[in-house]
Order: structure tokens, then sequence, then C-alpha cells
């Protein structure tokens, strides 16, 4: 899960990281996870 995480930041690099790290935090957020993707996937674009 780590490096889809990843790649989804590679867009933005400092986001990418930052939500990996999020995620370890907090597993049993599913939803949090969502939406820090969503929001690494705006910025990236």
């Amino acid at each position: 899960m780590g490096a889809g995480h990843a790649r989804h930041g590679g867009g933005g690099g400092a986001p990418g990281p930052r939500a990996d790290d999020r995620t370890v935090g907090r597993p049993r957020s599913p939803r949090v996870r969502i939406g820090v993707v969503s929001g690494a996937d705006r910025a990236g674009s």
C-alpha cells in the first residue's frame, strides 16, 4: 500500500510521504486515507 500512495504522490513529492506517515499512524481510518489520497491527487494535478 505504501508504494501505491508514493506513486500517487509522484506529482507532489512533499504530500506523497506525508500521506504515508498519516496512513501508518491511523490504519483504522480508511476514510481518512481516501481523503488524503484525493488531496494529493489534486495537488499533483
